[in-house]
């Protein structure tokens, strides 16, 4: 189903005219309406030959029915907020874990139609995307937008020079810096969760090496902001927004979700219907 312009005519009714009065969240918001703006019409093609045909598992059938309630409960929650907007402040503290959840399970069971392989289907979020990000490096995956194909060590995006006050630019923004700018806040985000797992306070010697040696893509927005919810909350929707800012942030984040779910469902099914002979979503 497509929301598309129903959503984004809420998102324009919602348009702050404040000004620059919560820099945190403009700046974050911006984030969020870059990502939608460059995942409009977006597309996913695998590039490699794929004409064997193979059962599908049990366990498909039980991640598509994940993926089934995990939408169905997401488009009921939009359909509320859209018409109570304050909703919104309570559905905002969920929606980055919801769609990211909808967006792991999409990911696993479009792995398991390329490597027809079920232990894909169980794969954990630091293995999947791994295996994500190495599709997209490899060109064996490819969006139709580049910027969410590009994947960089975490040393060169370091390197990466961003003008002061470019953050809190709207319609002025720079679109590569604006990209840039995300992939150092996911940078930020991905240093945390780094030094949780090492049980660490602070990067040196082959811990820092590491970590400059990882990689990071757009495509990992929905994980990393999952993991903020998780760890940090969303500290920078402060008191005093308004319940149309929340409504905002809410709609646009919903839309971004939207638009790289019909990406991935169409690819998806493009591969489900040379495996299986039939769509799955």
């Amino acid at each position: 189903m497509n929301y598309s312009d129903d959503v984004i005519q809420f998102i324009k009714m919602a348009k702050d005219q404040e000004g620059i009065k919560f820099p945190d969240f403009n700046t974050h918001l911006n984030y969020l309406e870059f990502m939608m703006d460059e995942s409009k019409n977006l597309s996913l093609h695998y590039s490699c030959n794929i004409q064997s045909q193979f059962i599908p598992s049990p366990l498909l059938q039980k991640k598509m029915k994940l993926i089934g309630v995990t939408y169905e409960n997401i488009k009921g929650e939009m359909i509320a907020v859209k018409k109570e907007p304050e909703y919104a402040e309570v559905c905002c503290a969920w929606i980055p874990v919801k769609a990211y959840y909808l967006f792991y399970h999409l990911i696993l069971v479009l792995e398991y139609l390329i490597s027809c392989d079920t232990s894909f289907l169980q794969k954990g979020h630091h293995q999947s995307r791994k295996i994500m990000k190495s599709y997209l490096a490899n060109k064996e995956l490819i969006f139709n937008n580049v910027i969410f194909n590009e994947v960089y060590h975490v040393k060169e995006v370091l390197n990466w020079k961003i003008p002061v006050g470019e953050n809190i630019k709207s319609t002025s923004a720079n679109k590569e810096l604006r990209k840039k700018q995300i992939l150092k806040k996911l940078i930020i985000y991905k240093k945390e969760e780094f030094k949780r797992s090492k049980n660490i306070i602070k990067l040196t010697g082959t811990n820092l090496k590491e970590f400059h040696d990882k990689v990071v893509s757009l495509f990992e927005f929905f994980y990393f902001y999952r993991v903020k919810v998780n760890y940090r909350d969303l500290e920078f929707m402060k008191e005093g927004l308004t319940p149309r800012q929340y409504q905002k942030f809410y709609l646009s984040y919903i839309q971004l979700a939207w638009n790289f779910y019909k990406a991935m469902r169409d690819c998806i099914n493009q591969l489900s219907m040379i495996r299986f002979g039939k769509n799955i979503l």
